[in-house]
């Protein structure tokens, strides 16, 4: 049975944040201790993570990015950008003209490369672990290398659309740096 994006965000706005995380160490085929071990947490961290009566505590972030790689899942990013819909859905915050460039489009643009960039690192560092490239892992991989650059495509494509504070803006900020490093280079091989 397949879901709807739609569907899918909706059940993960219904769970806890230690239900999320419980999911993502049960679908790892590891157990708590051994994860927690890898990302470094105690075990009375990995106690007040898993209890359900203090739902207020978060790890760090540092340590919740370490604990999606142990886990090789980005169920927790999934679910941070389903409650992040659903609050601001819930507040009601003015919706901008369409294509109009905003803070908040433009974090829903570059989430989808954050999450492909991790696919691919986490892709990359169970290659090296395992310490040789079949042809099915070729495959994945550039699976993975294309879900990054279409996604940084649609990022890219959705800046040009906004003119000069869009892609033609960086491209002018880069041609003036390097212009300007040529001419350091230059004054210095004239002393």
């Amino acid at each position: 049975m397949k879901i709807t994006l739609d569907q899918y965000q909706k059940m993960l706005v219904e769970l806890e944040l230690s239900d999320v995380l419980e999911m993502m160490v049960r679908s790892s085929g590891r157990d708590w201790a051994e994860v927690g071990r890898d990302v470094g947490w105690t075990e009375a961290v990995v106690n007040r993570i898993r209890d359900r009566n203090d739902p207020d505590y978060m790890p760090s972030s540092s340590r919740l990015e370490e604990f999606c790689v142990r886990t090789n899942s980005v169920l927790l990013a999934d679910w941070l950008k389903a409650r992040s819909i659903y609050r601001l859905n819930e507040i009601g915050l003015p919706r901008p003209e369409k294509g109009a460039l905003t803070c908040q489009s433009i974090m829903f643009l570059v989430a989808p490369v954050m999450t492909h960039a991790g696919d691919l690192a986490g892709e990359v560092g169970r290659t090296v672990e395992e310490g040789a490239i079949e042809p099915k892992k070729k495959r994945r991989l550039t699976r993975q290398v294309l879900g990054v650059i279409d996604s940084g495509l649609k990022l890219l494509q959705r800046l040009s659309e906004n003119g000069r504070n869009g892609i033609e803006h960086v491209r002018e900020g880069m041609e003036r740096r390097r212009a300007a490093k040529e001419e350091r280079r230059s004054r210095k091989g004239g002393k």
